[in-house]
């Protein structure tokens, strides 16, 4: 029962963090279609083709369903803006609405340019033409495609003084008759658009609700279920993640479970040789190895403990070495396993003077308590005392500990990660960030993101186990 209400209390906690991370997630720059579409085979400069391809993309990443289940947005915007697939063109479409309110008219001249686009494909008033579009033009491109270009630049441009520039170029660059008649068409729709603004709607707020057929609802679902989408390379974001997961968490567990063991035990001698020279040396080493960077002492240990050019090589070189082929992971990390002796240690120490320094403070103050006094009093031994009694009750301050370091673990394991070439989530989210993967970086994030509030749950739960009185 204890667990369930902490749980609960964190949920709402990883509801808004996913609400974040899904909102960065499409605040990224780029067009989200394209880049996936660069990526894939069935791309092609067919305008017909690429559009069902871009069409499709688009409804298997989700970006045809509103973003979220509901929204509060000017009057003048239409409650079906998200069916307008390519970013750019939707970008415009919301600039026009910001600047003339009128969706009517802008949804006219919006359908009119698509119609003329589509007739430079169909029709052969337009395939036919061979005269350069623009007058003293150089290019050999015929007037179709500067046609088409100037076309597609309509339908993603907002400035005003552009879209009349444009139209110009449409009514000045042929004598055609049913050319003509058509960008007349759109010249007459974009004033009609100028000269009847409704901005007085923009002003005028209004709750769409769309229920839970949207794209969060949708990401989030997919997530819990272990779909974290695909990557740039139309590989799953799980599988690109598997591997480089396991590795961290091998790290980072060993790390953990290392210090602790280590750790706690230096603290108690500490505390309890604390008038001795030994103790009072402990305590100097622990000042010494809690100012030592993790990241610099990986790299020292990565250029003179595992190469003879610098040092000794005592340990195997930096990366994963050599597992066999199509080991499986458990496989591969047992092969890998003399790897990452070096990269354990470099992280361990640092925690190691934390939890030493934390159990010496506690352990020091409960010797200092009545029921210890009246302990030795009964006659108990002093191993007896301090390990039944003092230990036990110095250790509530380690569960504390435990939730703020297993974040810190986890940041850590990245950066020794890229040090000893090791290819965990450090290495693997760098790589998203430099190539714009921005599916494996929100999947990090998210799962980062979670190991955090669960760190918290189990902190929690190690504090009601060595405190039962906390409710």
């Amino acid at each position: 029962m204890y667990f369930i209400k902490r749980f609960l209390l964190i949920l709402p906690t990883w509801l808004v963090i996913s609400a974040i991370v899904f909102g960065l997630s499409r605040c990224v720059s780029g067009d989200l279609v394209a880049e996936k579409l660069k990526y894939s085979s069935e791309s092609t400069t067919n305008s017909g083709i690429l559009e069902e391809n871009y069409a499709e993309t688009a409804h298997k990443l989700g970006l045809d369903k509103p973003v979220f289940y509901a929204a509060l947005l000017p009057a003048a915007f239409p409650d079906t803006l998200h069916k307008i697939l390519h970013r750019d063109e939707r970008t415009a479409l919301e600039k026009l609405i910001w600047q003339y309110g009128n969706w009517s008219a802008i949804q006219d001249f919006h359908v009119e340019i698509k119609h003329f686009l589509e007739k430079t494909t169909q029709n052969a008033v337009y395939t036919d033409l061979s005269r350069d579009y623009r007058e003293g033009s150089s290019s050999l491109f015929q007037a179709r495609d500067f046609l088409k270009n100037d076309l597609q630049q309509l339908l993603i441009q907002n400035d005003a003084a552009q879209i009349d520039a444009y139209l110009k170029n449409l009514t000045d660059a042929t004598d055609t008759t049913a050319y003509k008649a058509d960008a007349l068409q759109l010249v007459e729709k974009f004033n009609f658009l100028k000269n009847n603004p409704t901005t007085a709607r923009l002003y005028a707020p209004s709750f769409r609700w769309y229920g839970v057929d949207n794209q969060y609802n949708t990401w989030l679902k997919n997530f819990l279920l272990g779909d974290f989408g695909l990557s740039k390379d139309d590989q799953t974001v799980f599988e690109k993640l598997k591997g480089p997961l396991s590795i961290t968490l091998v790290l980072g567990l060993s790390t953990l479970i290392l210090a602790f063991g280590i750790g706690i035990p230096l603290g108690v001698f500490a505390a309890t040789n604390r008038h001795k020279k030994r103790g009072q040396w402990l305590v100097k080493g622990l000042f010494a190895v809690y100012s030592l960077p993790t990241f610099w002492l990986a790299t020292l240990a990565a250029m003179f403990l595992t190469t003879r050019f610098y040092g000794l090589k005592i340990f195997p070189e930096v990366g994963v070495g050599n597992p066999p082929v199509g080991a499986t992971i458990l496989e591969s990390l047992w092969a890998s396993l003399p790897h990452f002796a070096l990269p354990i240690f470099c992280m361990m120490i640092h925690p190691i003077a934390v939890i030493a320094r934390q159990m010496q403070a506690a352990v020091q103050d409960i010797l200092k308590k009545d029921f210890i006094l009246t302990a030795k009093a009964k006659g108990l031994t002093q191993n007896r005392v301090i390990w039944r009694h003092a230990v036990r009750n110095s250790l509530t301050p380690m569960a504390t500990l435990l939730a703020a370091m297993i974040p810190s673990l986890v940041t850590g394991a990245f950066a020794v990660e890229l040090i000893f070439n090791l290819n965990g989530m450090g290495q693997t989210t760098l790589s998203a960030l430099t190539g714009g993967d921005w599916s494996v970086v929100f999947a990090v994030l998210m799962l980062v993101s979670a190991i955090v509030l669960l760190s918290n749950v189990m902190s929690d739960l190690a504090y009601k186990w060595l405190n039962p009185r906390v409710l």
